[in-house]
């Protein structure tokens, strides 16, 4: 198993590595307002947001389980800490007390000049105020939030992948330009690892052995002709 940080291959310099800032992971929240679209991660959605250019699962599939495990080691602490959760309601309510302040300043809610202006008084001293409680929360709620949501979404997008080996098949590998690549020793080795890992697949449960083996030894098929047909157009 190859190391996410450690490798070569996932190394600034491999024309096949997902630059730092392209990963997935920004795709599926929203810059502010609410944190998701509906359905933002259901397979539908799932299916068009992950894509070669942010989801290593179709360039180095390899680097990607190694980055999926790292991931879920280096969060579980966080996600673990019981304190975060035993506050939540009390951070909560402490919200929930300004909620009529921060209707009246969102853009979905009509309100009048003075009524606004209160508004911002009231916010303004809550988000300047000494609080020490709150302060702690904050910082321990988003170490808490933060590596629940990067564990969840890279676990979400392994099943995705794993689970739909036909919308796998066409997006691996698709719009790669490395001329270089295509001629180098590594594209051996890159199928190889490719159909490797996608060859342990078992769909259909322990109950369905026959079945799985189909899915599998198909699957492998798909992807070793479709990443020689992309390599070699």
């Amino acid at each position: 198993m190859h190391s996410p940080r450690k490798s070569g291959l996932a190394g600034a310099n491999d024309p096949l590595a997902v630059g730092y800032f392209m990963h997935f992971r920004k795709d599926l929240t929203e810059p502010y307002g609410q944190a998701f679209k509906e359905s933002a991660f259901g397979d539908d959605h799932m299916n068009k947001v992950l894509r070669t250019q942010n989801c290593e699962f179709f360039k180095r599939p390899d680097v990607a389980m190694s980055m999926l495990s790292d991931t879920v080691i280096s969060n579980l602490p966080y996600v673990e800490n019981t304190e975060v959760s035993e506050c939540v309601g009390t951070m909560l309510d402490s919200i929930k007390e300004l909620l009529p302040y921060f209707q009246l300043l969102s853009n979905k809610h009509e309100s009048t000049m003075r009524d606004a202006d209160e508004a911002v008084k009231k916010v303004a001293k809550y988000l300047y105020h000494e609080d020490a409680f709150l302060d702690n929360y904050l910082l321990q709620g988003l170490e808490y939030s933060s590596a629940m949501f990067l564990m969840l979404a890279w676990i979400r997008a392994g099943r995705w992948v794993f689970q739909h080996p036909n919308e796998t098949h066409q997006k691996i590998h698709h719009g790669f330009k490395g001329e270089n690549f295509k001629r180098s020793a590594k594209r051996k080795n890159y199928i190889k690892d490719l159909c490797g890992m996608f060859s342990s697949l078992s769909i259909g449960g322990n109950n369905d052995n026959s079945r799985s083996g189909f899915v599998r030894a198909s699957l492998k098929s798909l992807i070793q002709t479709g990443v020689k047909r992309r390599l070699h157009p």
